[in-house]
């Protein structure tokens, strides 16, 4: 009798065991299946000054004192939101004749961040991703510094992609 009711004490502790076990991952850890991924979204970047499709010429960096219109984010999903860009306009001669490139804001999100970096090289890597289930869009924005140089390297990171509906939360992150 003592060894029936031992096994049963064993596979009772074994049980909430595994109860614990299967409760921690579900409700804690959230596995992939209840939590899933971020998918890439496809965009276009348009940040060169050597294309006519370019919004090299547009940023809002006027000064490194200015911190509010450093960390402004552009969301622009209409003609006159980016016809309102132009006032960001760049003072340089290389942009003396720029004019805003068509867009059809029926199809498309125009997306913008300043970021910057110092080091004798940097780059910007880009990633744009979308989560339908919780409504909203990512852009990662990886600032990549090389060397101790003292340069400094600005963006305005501008990226057109695909309508982002209207409901939907966009989130920017600059590394």
């Amino acid at each position: 009798m003592n060894q029936k009711r031992f096994s049963n004490t064993v596979l009772v502790i074994v049980l909430l065991l595994f109860v614990l076990i299967a409760g921690y991952f579900l409700l804690i850890k959230k596995p992939d299946l209840l939590n899933p991924p971020l998918v890439e979204t496809p965009f276009e970047y348009l940040g060169n000054f050597d294309s006519p499709s370019s919004l090299g010429c547009i940023s809002t960096f006027d000064s490194i004192e200015n911190r509010e219109s450093r960390e402004r984010e552009f969301v622009i999903n209409s003609g006159e939101e980016y016809q309102s860009l132009i006032t960001y306009k760049s003072i340089s001669s290389l942009c003396k004749d720029f004019v805003l490139p068509t867009i059809d804001f029926s199809q498309k999100t125009l997306l913008g961040k300043y970021a910057s970096g110092g080091g004798c090289a940097i780059e910007f890597d880009r990633d744009l991703y979308k989560d339908d289930l919780e409504r909203k869009v990512v852009y990662i924005i990886d600032v990549v510094e090389k060397g101790a140089c003292q340069m400094m390297g600005v963006s305005m990171n501008w990226v057109l992609t695909s309508k982002i509906p209207s409901d939907y939360l966009v989130q920017f992150q600059v590394k």
